[in-house]
């Protein structure tokens, strides 16, 4: 990419390579959040089981991830009833793919059984699960530099929510939804904290996933490309 982007240096280059960890590493971009007073989900770097456990403790709910994957891939989400056992197999799989991402080994059968190079700043991470209802509203809100341009949203019961969650029967949740997300977009303070989340991170266009709980958007993670690929494929 950087080689591409040294023929081009007269041309206005939008979301710069050079920022690409600040929203792939979900732990860089939650704390870039924090700094600019966004409300974000807690989260640390895990370098030792006892940092899992410590988060269970204090939030009751968690997710347990490497930080940089997408698509629900390396996700895994635990609660107090959890044995511990469990979380700590899962924990030591996490450790095991960390270090294939690392070493360029982490072969994908979506890539046709290739693996992508060496991701040197992959980690292992542990992020509170906020506190939602059983039936979510996760809103997806796309942003082209000082203006969100669209949106959808999602509704569903389960707790790692996708596109294919949404299901017909929960249709009347899913206007319900959507309905919200253009109130809320057509709110100044909103769009203003939405597209303060984008450019904080040094880029000027993607998708923000957020819930809002009580009023008060709590926002997920930056999507700067669709389907999950992305890239030269």
């Amino acid at each position: 990419y950087k080689k591409v982007l040294e023929k081009h240096k007269d041309k206005d280059i939008l979301n710069h390579i050079d920022n690409y960890k600040n929203y792939d590493s979900k732990d860089r971009c939650y704390q870039l959040w924090k700094d600019n007073d966004i409300n974000c989900p807690d989260c640390i770097v895990v370098n030792e089981f006892m940092d899992v456990v410590n988060m269970l403790n204090k939030h009751g709910k968690i997710c347990l991830r490497t930080n940089n994957e997408a698509g629900g891939n390396y996700l895994h989400i635990f609660d107090n009833n959890t044995p511990l056992h469990e979380v700590e197999l899962v924990y030591d799989g996490l450790v095991e793919a960390c270090k294939r991402q690392l070493d360029g080994v982490d072969h994908r059968e979506h890539l046709n059984g290739n693996a992508r190079g060496p991701r040197p700043d992959t980690k292992v991470i542990a992020v509170e699960f906020i506190k939602l209802p059983k039936m979510k509203h996760l809103h997806r809100a796309i942003v082209v530099g000082n203006k969100v341009v669209g949106g959808y949203s999602v509704a569903a019961e389960v707790d790692n929510i996708h596109l294919r969650d949404q299901t017909f029967d929960n249709i009347d949740e899913f206007i319900k939804a959507n309905r919200r997300l253009g109130e809320l977009c057509s709110d100044n303070n909103f769009v203003n904290m939405i597209t303060k989340a984008v450019s904080c991170l040094g880029i000027e266009i993607g998708a923000i996933e957020f819930f809002e709980i009580e009023g008060v958007p709590y926002l997920v993670e930056l999507n700067s490309t669709w389907a999950g690929s992305g890239g030269f494929t």
